[in-house]
């Protein structure tokens, strides 16, 4: 987990069967509690993810450098078109939408007060 909010809210996964990588970052939520989640999903290369890993995994006194290494992961992943839903309580897929329709116009951290 890169990040949370109440849950997860950026992560790194991987697929069981195929042991692909996947960057989530959280676009929006559906549901009032929080626990329906809608997530852009980026591909994860192998040489980026393992640069990534060693990158924050050494000693630094920088306090802005996980936030730059995350920036430099999510440029160097391919991002997929559409989104999925996921329900952070049970970790299960509600929904894929291969389109990603209404965007939210500001990140979601600004959006916190709606809630």
């Amino acid at each position: 987990m890169l990040d949370d909010y109440l849950g997860l809210a950026d992560a790194i996964v991987r697929c069981k069967t195929c042991k692909t990588r996947y960057l989530l970052n959280l676009i929006d939520w559906v549901t009032p509690k929080l626990h329906e989640r809608t997530f852009s999903v980026r591909l994860v290369d192998d040489d980026v993810f393992q640069r990534f890993a060693h990158n924050v995994s050494r000693d630094y006194c920088d306090l802005t450098r996980k936030g730059a290494e995350v920036h430099a992961l999510t440029t160097a992943s391919k991002r997929l078109g559409g989104t999925i839903t996921l329900n952070v309580d049970t970790t299960q897929l509600v929904r894929m939408n291969d389109d990603p329709g209404r965007r939210p116009t500001q990140p979601w951290r600004n959006r916190l007060m709606d809630v």
